[in-house]
């Protein structure tokens, strides 16, 4: 379980200092899927970016299963974060002078992880591992993406606006991708979005503005990705 307590991330704009989060507290079970909505400028980000340990949050306390990753020095917080944490982003940043193959197997390696077959399956790649990403589509760079954080079997997995650069067709198809996974390895997915038909496949729903949360709500009816609204 993540538990966040009251955490608060301040931004410098010039002589003033901006509240990204202002006393933001949240926690998510090892197997949910949780979405948060929100405006831009709301604090979606600045969330995921201190759950997951991609930067530190200024005053509270973030917890992995009791462990304070708030705490740890920045050794130990970036073992933290390779140990433990898939990241899916808007932008694929795959390495382009890699192929498709290497892409997969350099998050395949932090983990030790020689078994990632039923990924590369599981997500239409095979015939694509000698690609380059300039030979890919928008939907195939992401899902070589996906495929590269799943090889590092996160215990938590990340996405910023992964559906963000994509047609409804290919969006549903990499949620559909991430929703079974997810079911299936009982992994936590905390997905930021500004699409809120996607709101529907959450098990947990958080709604923020102004770096606050003003809303968090359990979804009784989860929608499979396939069927969600297009927004």
């Amino acid at each position: 379980m993540i538990k966040v307590s009251n955490a608060v991330k301040y931004y410098k704009d010039g002589e003033k200092k901006i509240a990204a989060l202002s006393e933001v507290s949240l926690t998510v079970g090892n197997n949910e899927l949780v979405v948060i909505l929100g405006p831009s400028g709301s604090g979606k980000s600045t969330l995921i970016n201190v759950m997951s340990a991609l930067d530190r949050c200024d005053m509270g306390k973030i917890e992995y299963d009791g462990t304070v990753i708030t705490d740890l020095p920045d050794r130990k917080m970036t073992r933290f974060r390779r140990d433990n944490v898939g990241f899916i982003f808007q932008e694929y940043y795959l390495l382009p002078d890699l192929t498709v193959e290497n892409n997969i197997r350099m998050g395949a390696s932090l983990a030790k992880n020689t078994d990632y077959g039923e990924i590369i399956s599981m997500l239409d790649l095979d015939q694509l591992m000698k690609r380059m990403p300039y030979q890919l589509s928008g939907g195939q760079q992401q899902r070589v993406a996906i495929a590269r954080a799943l090889a590092k079997k996160p215990q938590v997995l990340f996405c910023d606006e992964p559906t963000g650069a994509l047609d409804e067709a290919t969006g549903k198809q990499v949620l559909s991708l991430l929703q079974d996974y997810q079911r299936k390895n009982n992994i936590a997915i905390v997905m930021v979005t500004h699409n809120q038909g996607i709101a529907a496949m959450a098990s947990k729903v958080v709604r923020m503005n102004s770096g606050r949360i003003i809303s968090e709500e359990i979804n009784q009816n989860i929608a499979d990705a396939a069927d969600v609204r297009w927004a």
